[in-house]
């Protein structure tokens, strides 16, 4: 398996800020439904806290390394990033994996130094 074939997992969690929870959730469908036709996104869903409604994950999965690193010239996603993420979120933090045995148990990729990814949008 190579940086064309590897699957990337990301997981972002967002807390919103308390009046502008609507605002966000309407900015994530967005993001989510134009993420959805990008060639490379498998996954894409936005899930909601139980018991802390302001807290949002959103797990998304491309087929490859090129795919994920192409979702952030996405013009939805660069809109959400460049020019609404600060004005709705307290927090944000994420973590990117890469899968490693899949659901029918093909091993993924054992080197990973090859790859990087931007600072701008991994933490």
């Amino acid at each position: 398996m190579n940086e064309k074939t590897i699957k990337i997992t990301c997981h972002v969690n967002l807390t919103s800020k308390p009046d502008k929870l609507d605002e966000l959730l309407d900015a994530l469908e967005i993001c989510a439904a134009s993420s959805r036709k990008e060639p490379g996104c498998e996954y894409y869903e936005v899930i909601q806290s139980i018991a802390q409604p302001n807290e949002i994950t959103l797990i998304a999965k491309f087929s490859n390394y090129d795919a994920f690193n192409a979702h952030f010239n996405n013009e939805d996603i660069r809109e959400f990033i460049d020019n609404k993420q600060s004005a709705l979120l307290i927090s944000m933090s994420n973590k990117v994996y890469i899968t490693r045995i899949d659901s029918i148990g093909n091993r993924g990729q054992d080197d990973t130094s090859n790859l990087s990814f931007r600072g701008d949008i991994i933490s």
